[in-house]
C-alpha cells in the first residue's frame, strides 16, 4: 500500500515538472518570437559579420555573429533565423562562411538585443543601402495597417 502511494506520488511529480518543462519552452519560444517581430519593425540596421555556427550530431543549433555599435564589439547567437526564410534557412544550415556580411537588427537602447538576417548578404554599401531603403518601405506600410 504504501509503494503504491509513493509511486503515485513519484508519478505525479514528474508530470508536473514535465508540464512546467514544456510551459516553460514555449514561453521562450514565444518571447523569441515577439523580440524578432519588435527587432524588424523597430530595430537599427547594421552589419554582421558571420562567426561559425554550433552543430550538435550534424545539425545547426545556432548561428554566431559579430558587430560594431559605437565602437564596442557584440557577439551574438541566434537560434530562431531559419524561421525569417527558405534563404535564412539555407544560410543558417550550410550557405553561411566565416566572414560573410548580413544585416542584423539591433535594439539601439540595448545592442545586445540583436537578430541576424541571412537572408539578407551584404557584399558591399550599395547592398546595405538597398536592404535599409526595403526595410524603410516595409516598415512604412506596416505602420499604416
Amino acid at each position: 500500500m504504501k509503494d503504491k502511494l509513493q509511486s503515485y506520488i513519484y508519478t505525479g511529480v514528474v508530470i508536473l515538472f514535465l508540464i512546467g518543462g514544456i510551459v516553460f519552452v514555449q514561453k521562450g519560444k514565444n518571447r523569441a518570437t515577439k523580440q524578432r517581430e519588435y527587432l524588424n519593425q523597430s530595430g537599427t540596421l547594421g552589419v554582421a559579420t558571420f562567426a561559425g555556427r554550433s552543430r550538435k550530431k550534424g545539425r545547426t543549433e545556432y548561428v554566431v555573429f559579430e558587430y560594431f555599435v559605437n565602437d564596442e564589439k557584440y557577439k551574438m547567437s541566434d537560434f530562431y533565423c531559419p524561421r525569417d526564410s527558405r534563404e535564412a534557412a539555407d544560410a543558417f544550415n550550410y550557405k553561411a562562411k566565416i566572414k560573410d556580411k548580413f544585416i542584423v537588427l539591433y535594439d539601439g537602447e540595448n545592442p545586445k538585443e540583436s537578430i541576424i538576417r541571412l537572408d539578407y548578404p551584404v557584399g558591399d554599401s550599395t547592398d546595405f543601402k538597398m536592404y535599409e531603403k526595403q526595410f524603410e518601405r516595409v516598415r512604412w506600410q506596416k505602420a499604416k495597417e
